[in-house]
């Protein structure tokens, strides 16, 4: 699962941008944002019923905490992504607001081990950088893109990504192993999107 040598360059070019970008931007990002957000996503998706997994933000990444707790309020189950070793899929466990979290080594925080697995329903992806296609932007290391190739081939998955509008660009670089998203929420907007479309 490995793009080519001219490939990763472009992404890497691409990515240093829009990480710039987008920590320049983050100043800017108030709670009521969020909040804009996650109404958004609710009014665009019902969660009752469904296994929705999140993310804990790191640095300048969008605060999800407020959609994840209107997502429980709506009846959904919540869980967070977990890595559990490089070059493979996500597994999620549950996670309530004021649990114990362990330290992962991408800097990112994680359910104990001890928590129960799920397989989620919906998975709200983070982003540095989304298209007219659907495809996203992440920091390289592939585990979303290898975390949907599997699940979507055991059931239907949705991956709704997060994101501002200055976060949409015209044209992400994709390789054969690019999964996109099917739904793409900002503050102000809903980007649908038709899957597997490169």
């Amino acid at each position: 699962m490995t793009d080519s040598i001219e490939l990763q360059n472009l992404k890497k070019e691409v990515r240093t941008r829009c990480m710039k970008n987008r920590r320049d931007w983050s100043d800017n990002v108030t709670t009521e944002t969020c909040l804009d957000i996650a109404k958004n996503f609710l009014e665009n998706y019902d969660v009752k019923g469904k296994v929705v997994s999140g993310f804990l933000p790191i640095g300048s990444e969008i605060d999800v905490r407020p959609l994840l707790q209107m997502c429980l309020d709506a009846g959904a189950q919540i869980c967070l992504p977990c890595v559990v070793e490089n070059n493979a899929p996500l597994v999620f466990r549950t996670w309530h607001e004021g649990d114990d979290l362990v330290k992962e080594s991408f800097g990112t925080r994680a359910p104990h081990p001890d928590k129960q697995e799920l397989i989620p329903d919906v998975i709200i992806t983070p982003m540095l950088a989304f298209d007219n296609k659907g495809y996203r932007l992440g920091y390289g290391g592939g585990f979303y893109d290898r975390t949907f190739a599997k699940l979507r081939a055991l059931k239907d998955i949705v991956g709704i990504g997060v994101a501002l509008d200055i976060q949409h660009i015209d044209t992400v670089p994709i390789g054969e192993y690019d999964m996109p998203q099917d739904m793409v929420i900002t503050e102000n907007k809903r980007f649908l999107y038709k899957r597997d479309e490169k």
